[in-house]
């Protein structure tokens, strides 16, 4: 059975000999800070949140050759269209007739007409053409740490990551230069700031994915809380009197349960990588894996891919 918070921190105080209210408060804080180390350590099979999937919205054009647009302004007007009732939303792409350049929903701010992030510089026009391109910025969840892989459910193919950097490095010329295409994405960055994922190109249709990720964890705070990591309990009590000595300036004895921390959250992570029936395992660099050194083993994929 998982230890609650108030036994932890009790632990602590009475193996350093001081249980009184106002160090317990401290303790508290040295328990939560061990928590997090150690769930940062590996992808932890039970922070895996293994079934998230979201499905995007393809390229939109209803009403087009009906676009009203002025050059030098922000509004563009769509007679025919339904973008409130059909899902669009700020942040997609559009490209409006004969504009200079890609533009951006600021907003929509009817069934007809939206905002755009920078001022139409295109001709003026009743007749205009438009496309908004498929949905590419996906929301992240609210308990979401690190992502395990992404894939296209759909086509059955997955979906490399990039890093920031490089994403926008490819992608600037595009934008300047109208040279943005959907497709099928191919990769993906995620934008922590924003909690976005970015898909790349913006997909010409709907299409499902599969985004298995590491859930962050939650400050333990009411004394009958648990860790939702299995059997680490006694390695944050460890860690814990570690701090609690350390901050009593017993050094020696801070050292001796700080080294008794890192090798007993060594050998929990050993016992993780080969625990038989997880939801992940880590494998050698050697090892062909679906992602990196993390493998999905056999009986646990409930995605069609």
């Amino acid at each position: 059975m998982a230890k609650q918070f108030s036994t932890m921190y009790t632990n602590v105080g009475n193996m350093v000999q001081d249980t009184s209210s106002s160090f317990a408060t401290l303790i508290k804080v040295w328990v939560n800070d061990k928590y997090l180390d150690i769930s940062r350590r590996i992808p932890w099979s039970n922070l895996i949140d293994n079934d998230y999937t979201f499905t995007t919205k393809g390229d939109y054009t209803t009403g087009s050759g009906a676009v009203a647009a002025t050059n030098g302004s922000t509004t563009v007007t769509v007679t025919g269209a339904t973008f409130s009732t059909d899902g669009v939303v700020a942040g997609r792409y559009i490209k409006v007739n004969d504009d200079t350049r890609i533009r951006k929903i600021s907003s929509v701010d009817s069934e007809t007409q939206v905002t755009l992030d920078g001022a139409y510089a295109g001709t003026t026009t009743t007749t205009g053409t438009y496309t908004i391109y498929g949905q590419h910025e996906i929301s992240l969840e609210s308990d979401f740490e690190q992502a395990i892989y992404l894939a296209n459910i759909t086509e059955g193919c997955m979906v490399e990551q990039y890093k920031e950097i490089a994403w926008w490095n490819e992608r600037y010329n595009s934008f300047q230069s109208n040279g943005l295409v959907s497709g099928i994405p191919s990769r993906y960055v995620i934008i922590r700031e924003a909690s976005k994922v970015l898909l790349d190109p913006p997909p010409h249709e709907a299409k499902t994915y599969a985004f298995p990720y590491k859930k962050s964890i939650t400050d333990l705070s009411g004394d009958t809380d648990t860790v939702l990591i299995k059997d680490i309990e006694p390695l944050i009590e460890l860690g814990a009197i570690a701090e609690a000595w350390l901050y009593k300036r017993q050094f020696q004895k801070a050292s001796y349960y700080h080294q008794r921390y890192e090798f007993e959250v060594a050998r929990r992570i050993g016992q993780a990588r080969t625990e038989p029936n997880q939801k992940w395992q880590i494998m050698s660099k050697g090892y062909q894996a679906y992602r990196g050194d993390i493998k999905h083993l056999t009986g646990e994929i409930p995605y069609a891919i």
